[in-house]
């Protein structure tokens, strides 16, 4: 393993951790906003 090999792992997996997390997040705001229109409460949208 070389150190550039090294470092683009570690790339690979912070991109792969980011995605992850903005996916909970807009999983996460998806249901908040279908729980707000349930409720009658109208929520900024995401574009």
């Amino acid at each position: 393993m070389s150190a550039v090999d090294n470092v683009g792992g570690h790339i690979t997996t912070v991109i792969t951790s980011l995605m992850a997390i903005a996916g909970v997040v807009m999983t996460v705001a998806a249901l908040a906003q279908g729980a707000g229109t349930i409720l009658g409460i109208q929520l900024p949208t995401i574009p």
